[in-house]
């Protein structure tokens, strides 16, 4: 019933790895900044790495929700095709029985 693909309804595979890939970056910075944290006094710490580390881990994950919401959006939109698909085909094949 569907006129696409049902490949055509699947994350892409640069996509996923776009995706995955920002949420390891994240992951790797707050490990990063965690280190620092936990490593060094309060009056040694570098202020950047604070700044920065924050900073990158903020804008990664940002990226990755954001990707993750328009791949939903898409998402919701084809259902709605395809549901609106199916009823069309579901009132024509009722028109049919009933003849």
């Amino acid at each position: 019933m569907l006129s696409a693909l049902p490949t055509n309804l699947v994350v892409s595979p640069a996509r996923f790895c776009f995706i995955v890939g920002f949420f390891n970056l994240n992951s790797l910075t707050q490990e990063v900044l965690c280190g620092f944290m936990w490593g060094m006094n309060y009056h040694t710490r570098p202020g950047w790495v604070v700044g920065a580390g924050t900073g990158i881990g903020f804008i990664t994950g940002m990226v990755s929700g954001v990707l993750i919401a328009l791949h939903e959006r898409a998402m919701s939109q084809a259902r709605v095709v395809a549901t609106a698909e199916e009823a069309i085909q579901d009132v024509i094949d009722e028109k049919k029985h009933a003849s």
